[in-house]
């Protein structure tokens, strides 16, 4: 794995949930790169296309400290690198974290087939992928934070 830290924020999709997906923003594509290929297994047991510019993945973790079974508040991990941190990656990549929110919560995707119009279901979700992007954007923005760092060296 790599020695490179990645800079990192939690995004919470709904307001007094305590659910969060973790976004990691690598400085390089070889960092981003090592590290998911380190820690995720790809179809056909092969690592990240070079091509890859962002993963998600599902994160359902499970403790018994207390001698019952907990799932961790964290619900997908989401990889990042700071010379790709397009509209088009940012917004796909968190889809994946929206729609493994909705596992999660077991939300009744099937019923967004069977409903005419705009339901308050698919306002739900929707709600949740917008809340995900905002934040990402809000805390990105941050002084240096990604966008922030990507901002001065552009200037210069």
């Amino acid at each position: 794995m790599t020695t490179a830290k990645p800079w990192v924020c939690r995004l919470y999709p709904e307001q007094g949930s305590t659910l969060y997906a973790r976004v990691q923003v690598w400085p390089t594509k070889k960092a981003f790169l090592a590290h998911v290929n380190a820690m995720h297994v790809f179809k056909g047991g092969k690592g990240a296309s070079p091509r890859c510019d962002g993963t998600c993945s599902r994160h359902q973790v499970t403790s018994y400290r207390s001698g019952r079974a907990r799932k961790d508040s964290c619900f997908a991990v989401v990889n990042l690198w700071r010379g790709r941190l397009t509209m088009r990656v940012v917004t796909h990549e968190l889809f994946h974290a929206t729609m493994a929110w909705g596992y999660r919560v077991k939300f009744p995707f099937a019923v967004l087939s069977t409903d005419d119009g705009v339901s308050d279901r698919e306002e739900r979700i929707t709600y949740v992928h917008g809340e995900l992007c905002r934040e990402f954007m809000v805390k990105a923005s941050a002084p240096g934070a990604p966008y922030a760092i990507l901002g001065k060296v552009s200037s210069h």
